[in-house]
């Protein structure tokens, strides 16, 4: 994997319709939103594992106006494996 410097690229997340219940047992559906994970570098060279936290329009563990530097996506389970096997 390689770091990719530009930040509107990475992947923020999706939203999709899920069903709940009141306490009453009455459904109704909503929308849900499900962060993708990432790997992001910030300004002080910090690297993490972060989220986009859509209700502040922000990745999780920086500042709302703070921009990481670069990003690359989280590795899956079959990307593990094939970099163990190198």
């Amino acid at each position: 994997m390689t770091w990719n410097y530009d930040i509107s690229e990475a992947p923020r997340g999706h939203t999709e319709k899920v069903m709940r219940a009141t306490a009453k047992g009455k459904e109704f559906e909503v929308d849900q939103f499900n962060p993708d994970p990432v790997i992001l570098t910030a300004n002080c060279g910090t690297v993490m594992q972060s989220y986009w936290i859509e209700k502040s329009a922000r990745w999780h563990g920086l500042s709302t106006n703070e921009i990481p530097v670069a990003w690359m996506p989280w590795p899956s389970p079959a990307a593990a494996r094939e970099i163990a096997d190198l």
